[in-house]
Parts: C-alpha cells; sequence; structure tokens
C-alpha cells in the first residue's frame, strides 16, 4: 500500500504550499536508496567533508592525506569519495572524534557541526567516530556524551532525509589506524543505509586470522558463500534472500510447507535452494541441522522467521505465549546451539556469521506484546552472550581460528503484507512515528542483514543494529 504523504511530497508544488501555508501536513523527504549491489567505489562522486581531531584538513582537490594506510581521508578517496571544502554542498560528513576527552572539549562539535548543517544536501549521510575510554572516567563521559549529540542531530535533520550515526572504536585504538572500518564508513555514508539513523555500534578487535580490510574489495559481498534464511517465503524475509543473492551468495530458504508456492517462486527468481520445514514442528531443529549438514559448510545463517500472537498479558492464553517465544526465540537458540556442538566444524564455516531478526518491540516493550517483546529481547541479550564469550562453552575450535560473529537486526515500522491489515489511522501514526517521518522497505531491512552477513562487517559482533528511521520508542 502506498504512502500517501510520501507521494505527495515529492511533488515541489505541493511541498511549497504547505511550507507557505503552514498546514500541518507531514511531507517527508524520499529517501535514495541504493537498489544495485556493493561496488568498491561505493561513494563514487559524493562531495564529504572530513573534520575532527587526528586528521589534517584535506581542501577540495586535495588527494593525498597524511597517511595513505590509515587516514580515513584515504578511506575515503578510496570509496570514490571527492574530499569536499567546507563551502561546498556536501553529500556526507566524517568526523573524527576519538581525541575528544573532555567536556570543554565538546565545543568541537558545534565549531565543527554548525556551520556545516546547513550544506548537507537532502538524503545526505553523516558519521561521527568515536572511542571507548574505560580506564579514564572523564574521557568516557565525554565520549558518551557523543551518543546523546548524535541522537539530537539525526531528530532534527531526519526530516531532511539526513541520517547521523556513531561507531565506537575499542580503547587504546589509535586516532590513526581506521583500516578495520572501512566496510563501516562505507555502510554509513552510502545509500545502502538510508532507513539506519541516530544508531550507536561499538567496534569490536577484529577476530584472529580475519583478512585485513584494507586489501579487500568491496563488491560481490557474499560470493561463494551459502547462507540459510528462515522464513523467506514473503516480506522481509524474501527481500533477505534477494538482497544475498544480489551479492552472490548462494540462498538455502527456509519456510513452512503451507508457504511452498511462494518459496518455491523466490527460490526460481534467485536460482536458491527451498527448505520446506515447518519450525514449530517437534523434530524440526534436528530437521533442519540434517539438511544443513547436506550442504555445508554454511557461512551464515539469518534467523527470520517469526510470529506475533498479540493480546494483553491477562487476556493471552498459553497457547499464544508458548508458541510466539517457541519461534521466535527458542527455535533460533536451539538451531545455533546445534551448529555450534560437536558437529559445529562440519556444519559451519570458521567464519560464520549469525543475524537475529530482532524489533524495536524487544528494545521498547509495546502494550498488547509481552510474548513477543520477550522473545525479540531474549535474541539480543543471547547474540551478546555469544559474542562475548558465551560460545566457548560450545565448543573447543575457537582455540583454533573460530571467528564466528552474533548480531541482530532490529526492524521499525516496515512495509509489509501484516502492515497493510492495521487500521488506517494506527499505520499512519505508525510510519510518521521516527525521525524520518515514514515506513522502511523490506530492503532496507536487507541491507543491514546483507552487510552484517559479510566481510565488510568483521568488527561487527554481539551489537544490534537497529533498522527503524530512529524510531522515537527505545535507544
Amino acid at each position: 500500500m502506498s504512502d500517501f504523504f510520501l507521494s505527495l511530497s515529492r511533488s515541489q508544488l505541493a511541498r511549497s504550499v504547505v511550507k507557505q501555508t503552514g498546514i500541518p501536513i507531514p511531507m517527508p523527504q524520499n529517501l535514495k536508496r541504493q537498489r544495485a549491489p556493493w561496488s568498491h567505489g561505493t561513494l563514487h562522486g559524493r562531495k564529504i567533508a572530513i573534520g575532527g581531531a587526528g586528521i589534517q584538513a584535506t581542501t577540495a582537490g586535495q588527494t593525498e592525506p597524511t597517511s595513505v594506510e590509515g587516514d580515513l581521508a584515504s578511506l575515503l578517496i578510496n570509496a570514490g569519495a571527492e574530499i569536499s571544502g567546507e563551502q561546498s554542498e556536501l553529500n556526507g560528513i566524517l568526523f573524527d572524534a576519538t581525541e575528544i576527552s573532555s567536556p570543554s572539549e565538546l565545543k568541537n562539535l558545534y565549531d565543527y557541526f554548525h556551520p556545516l548543517t546547513g550544506k548537507l544536501l537532502p538524503c545526505a549521510h553523516v558519521l561521527l567516530v568515536g572511542r571507548q575510554r574505560p580506564s579514564f572516567p572523564i574521557a568516557a563521559a565525554t565520549q558518551e556524551a557523543l551518543s546523546g549529540f548524535v541522537r539530537s542531530l539525526a531528530k532534527e535533520l531526519g526530516g531532511r532525509g539526513i541520517t547521523v550515526n556513531l561507531i565506537v572504536l575499542p580503547p587504546g585504538e589509535s586516532s590513526s589506524h581506521h583500516a578495520d572500518i572501512s566496510g563501516l564508513v562505507r555502510y554509513f555514508l552510502s545509500d545502502h543505509s538510508s532507513f539506519v539513523t541516530g544508531q550507536v555500534l561499538l567496534v569490536s578487535e577484529p577476530p584472529p586470522g580475519a583478512p585485513p580490510l584494507k586489501n579487500q574489495k568491496f563488491e560481490n559481498l557474499l560470493e561463494d558463500k551459502t547462507i540459510l534464511v528462515t522464513g523467506a517465503a514473503h516480506g522481509i524475509g524474501a527481500a533477505i534472500a534477494r538482497r544475498i543473492a544480489s551479492e552472490g551468495g548462494k540462498v538455502l530458504l527456509l519456510d513452512r510447507p503451507q508457504e511452498v508456492a511462494a518459496l518455491e517462486a523466490v527460490a526460481r527468481e534467485i536460482h536458491g535452494m527451498p527448505i520446506l520445514i515447518d519450525l514449530l514442528q517437534a523434530d524440526a531443529v534436528t530437521t533442519t541441522i540434517k539438511k544443513l549438514r547436506e550442504m555445508a559448510p554454511i557461512h551464515g545463517v539469518v534467523h527470520n522467521a517469526g510470529i506475533t500472537r498479540d493480546k494483553t498479558l491477562f487476556k493471552m492464553s498459553p497457547s499464544k505465549w508458548e508458541s510466539v517465544l517457541k519461534l521466535n526465540f527458542e527455535i533460533p537458540i536451539a538451531i545455533t546451539d546445534m551448529m555450534m556442538g560437536p558437529d559445529h566444524d562440519y556444519i559451519c564455516a570458521k567464519d560464520a556469521s549469525f543475524v537475529f531478526l530482532s524489533s524495536v518491540s524487544g528494545i521498547a516493550g509495546n502494550p498488547g506484546q509481552t510474548n513477543y517483546s520477550a522473545a525479540k529481547a531474549g535474541l539480543i541479550g543471547y547474540a551478546e552472550a555469544m559474542a562475548y564469550g558465551g560460545a566457548q562453552s560450545f565448543t573447543s575450535f575457537l582455540s583454533q581460528g573460530r571467528r564466528e560473529r552474533f548480531n541482530c537486526v532490529a526492524p521499525g515500522f516496515i512495509e509489509t503484507r501484516m502492515t497493510e491489515a492495521m487500521p488506517l489511522t494506527v499505520r499512519e501514526v505508525a510510519r510518521r512515528f521516527n525521525s524520518l517521518k515514514q515506513a522502511g522497505q523490506p530492503d532496507d531491512v536487507a541491507q543491514a542483514v546483507a552487510f552484517l552477513l559479510s566481510d565488510a562487517s568483521t568488527c561487527i559482533n554481539g551489537q544490534t543494529l537497529r533498522v527503524c528511521g530512529q524510531n522515537m520508542v527505545g535507544r
């Protein structure tokens, strides 16, 4: 179902009339989305300004940064961007805030961004880079202040379709050593992340044996990788499957037998392999593992299958509680645990990436969804626990070069068959309840999932990436 106000906003005349008359009609900015697969020149033709401590000022026309291997400027140039002077209209800003360590130094944010925010073009992207400082309380507090700045600026600029995000380097990271965030910079400064804003992601040390990203070509991100996607017949699951295939991956599409026609149609379209299993059946996990063993090694798993059975807790039946917790929480954990068990080395690749579809409801809660919110919050907790040492309890292979990763993607209001069935007024309020004032598309979620599955995100582990346009609830 189309968004009337978003369609109306495409008319320059309509936007002018609304602005001049002051009529309180929402006029969201049409977002620019990257439909094509990733390319090495992700940022080709974009004018991006760089600022912050530790970065030598680079004006338009200068293409040689001080540090060829580590400087953020060289990273952008390698991605095809044009390092722009501060007088130009801008497609993006990259700001190094790693050296800000005291409250007084936060004035650097004002001094830099105050004159530039008005020069950002619609649908531009802003990215700040911070650093964890756990051993220095004042520095740590000052770095935490960056998150408040980013979230507020994202809300101020969201009406123009502009995104603002923050990535935080691990302690002790040199301000000039940014090779491992090459993929993150490309993702957040490109239209691959158009519906991701106001987010803070912690960067991890690269796992042992991970190939350096500075030597990687950022194209065909999932080439030669076999990826399982559950709940792949419709909506977000089908979009994820298509995006994985577009990045060169081989997709195993799993859904229940009732969805055979839709599942096989998607599989034919992307040359994937359909797997018909009802995950709520008693033997579903062992059957799934048996199938996966036939196609090992598996390089990634997207736990997308899920259901809602909404009722207030007082009115909720035991079956509604149990079915939602089982499919949304217990089954993904059971499948992952079995893949990480004694037979793990024969099922998973050593660098396998697990992505769990959570929800903003799991972060902020939602009335009538105690079952669903509990399940989705549980997935976030599981990914964090597995990333920060929990995987060691399942396998002894970690000491032999294992480098699995576990992350969540938390969608907000996304246009799907389920949201089309909502009452009009509820749907309209939900669409506007974020900084970008519109709903997301299934491919917005698919973009985030494909990125987390790929080697471009090897420094992201145990994190939750919200694809919600900065929903007004939660962090």
